[in-house]
């Protein structure tokens, strides 16, 4: 099956070091203007490389696989991350800081209640399923419904968790990024987008 890490031939595990040596060793094989070059694979190998190469698009293949689906995602961040952008210049300057924590903490205080609220939602129905008995008819129709809320709801985790995940690479792509802010009448304030210790 193939894979990012299929296609530049290293193994799960390959530091930054391997994955950018196999792209170059991949690349000069392939080269359309090569007599073995393949046009084809070497955008194969494009596309890996552009995921591997970045740590939070690789960290998030990791964890969720489906390469169309990661490149949505990083889309989605870098959709949020311009957001966040937008929201920042349009505050008074000493208040910076104050919105960025503020925001983190709003997130994830409405991860954990979303996921709860969904768990809630399965326990329910798995103790309201356990009362259940089967009709006289041999077909478990109450049963069925129930199982397809409990995969519903099971999908909504799935998606919140994805969600998630954007918001926190949102903030990762802003990390590093430092600016200075003049409050009224008080000294140069120093921001950063780091979001090792608070997501």
């Amino acid at each position: 099956m193939s894979s990012p890490y299929t296609d530049l031939g290293v193994n799960p595990n390959a530091t930054p070091g391997e994955i950018k040596r196999a792209y170059h060793k991949k690349a000069k094989e392939l080269h359309p203007d090569k007599k073995t070059g393949n046009d084809e694979e070497m955008k194969k190998v494009n596309r890996a490389y552009a995921i591997l190469k970045d740590a939070t698009m690789r960290d998030y293949y990791d964890k969720y696989g489906e390469e169309k689906k990661t490149n949505e995602n990083t889309a989605k961040s870098m959709g949020i991350a311009a957001g966040i952008v937008q929201a920042i210049i349009d505050q008074t300057p000493g208040d910076v800081k104050f919105f960025i924590d503020s925001l983190r903490a709003q997130w994830e205080r409405e991860h954990g209640m979303n996921v709860q609220a969904q768990n809630n939602i399965i326990a329910k129905l798995e103790k309201f399923k356990k009362r259940i008995i089967q009709s006289p008819q041999g077909n478990d129709f109450i049963s069925s419904i129930v199982d397809e809320q409990i995969r519903q709801a099971t999908i909504n985790i799935k998606n919140i968790e994805e969600d998630w995940e954007c918001r926190k690479m949102a903030f990762t792509l802003l990390d590093g990024y430092r600016f200075t802010t003049m409050a009224d009448g008080g000294p140069s304030i120093m921001i950063r987008f780091n979001t090792s210790t608070t997501i």
